[in-house]
């Protein structure tokens, strides 16, 4: 995280994501051989596998599509040095609640995705109020995907994190008229 190189990516994966049985973090690098020997560099011994052409094609494509075949998929936004703190309380939520799930996600910036299968309604219903509640106060969940059954159980899009009073004196400041998007706010 501390290093001036920028990579493309940097995403983590559960074990399950990867049907293996350690946590992995992969990285996508761009650029000249230079710098991409500078990345072999800095990570040393970090880097157990390094992948190119039709090979990286097809892991980066899997894992575009994890999550496809499940039945609920959450979106997770916490604070990058929130991920594993997050991914702990995961695996604790779905274990009691008797749920399969797969994580994955850009954990430099907090963009992290959780897949849930194998549990009854109520299952599900349970584990997303819990896991919002583990969240930081910047943090928020959203259902990406849910059978249309539990849409009505379910609080698909969560409470804000966002403050109305503070985006209505910002409004007020750039439209002390009132006549931007009047009667309306961004969450």
């Amino acid at each position: 995280m501390s290093s001036p190189l920028s990579p493309i990516c940097l995403e983590l994966l559960s074990p399950k994501a990867l049907r293996g049985d350690t946590w992995t973090i992969a990285l996508r690098a761009g650029g000249s051989d230079r710098v991409l020997a500078r990345y072999a560099s800095e990570l040393g011994s970090a880097v157990t596998k390094t992948i190119d052409g039709p090979n990286e094609q097809q892991f980066w494509g899997a894992i575009e599509n994890l999550g496809s075949d499940v039945p609920v998929v959450l979106g997770v936004s916490v604070p990058p040095g929130f991920g594993g703190e997050f991914f702990a309380g995961v695996e604790r939520i779905a274990c009691e609640h008797h749920l399969d799930y797969q994580g994955w996600g850009r954990i430099g910036i907090g963009s992290l995705l959780v897949a849930l299968s194998g549990g009854m309604a109520e299952s599900y219903v349970a584990a997303v109020q819990e896991l919002r509640r583990t969240l930081p106060r910047d943090g928020s969940l959203v259902v990406r995907r849910c059978p249309v059954s539990l849409k009505s159980e379910i609080n698909v899009w969560g409470a804000s994190p966002t403050n109305l009073a503070a985006m209505a004196s910002v409004k007020g400041a750039l439209s002390p008229k009132d006549n931007l998007n009047r009667g309306r706010f961004l969450l």
